[in-house]
C-alpha cells in the first residue's frame, strides 16, 4: 500500500480596508501612507510557523509566517523571506512526514 500525505492549501483572500477602518486609523492619528493596503479575509497560519507558499507564478516555496503588532489592534502578517503576501495565491502547513499521525496538517 502506498502512503501519500495530503497537503491542504488555504486560499489567500484579501480585501481593501473599509471606510470605517480608514476613518478609525485617521482618528488615531495615522498618516495615510501608514494605512494597510489590504486586509485578510481568510484563515492565516500560526505565528512563526514554517509554511509552503504558492505564488501567482505557480512556484511553491517555503517561508515562515511572521506577526508584528500593528496599530490599534490590527496585527501585520508578513512572510520572513517574501515580505508581503502580494504575490501569494495560497499557503499550506508543511507535511509532517509522519505516516501514523492524524491530519493535524489541515488545522
Amino acid at each position: 500500500m502506498e502512503w501519500i500525505e495530503k497537503i491542504v492549501w488555504h486560499e489567500v483572500v484579501i480585501r481593501p480596508p473599509t471606510e470605517e477602518e480608514l476613518e478609525e486609523w485617521a482618528e488615531e492619528g495615522l498618516a495615510e501612507d501608514e494605512y494597510p493596503l489590504y486586509m485578510f479575509s481568510c484563515e492565516l497560519p500560526d505565528e512563526n510557523r514554517e509554511i509552503l507558499v504558492l505564488g501567482k507564478s505557480g512556484d511553491v516555496s517555503q517561508d515562515t509566517c511572521m506577526l508584528e503588532d500593528g496599530y490599534y489592534g490590527y496585527n501585520s502578517y508578513y512572510l520572513d523571506n517574501l515580505g508581503d503576501w502580494d504575490d501569494v495565491v495560497a499557503w499550506a502547513y508543511l507535511p509532517t512526514g509522519k505516516k501514523d499521525e492524524e491530519v493535524t496538517n489541515a488545522s
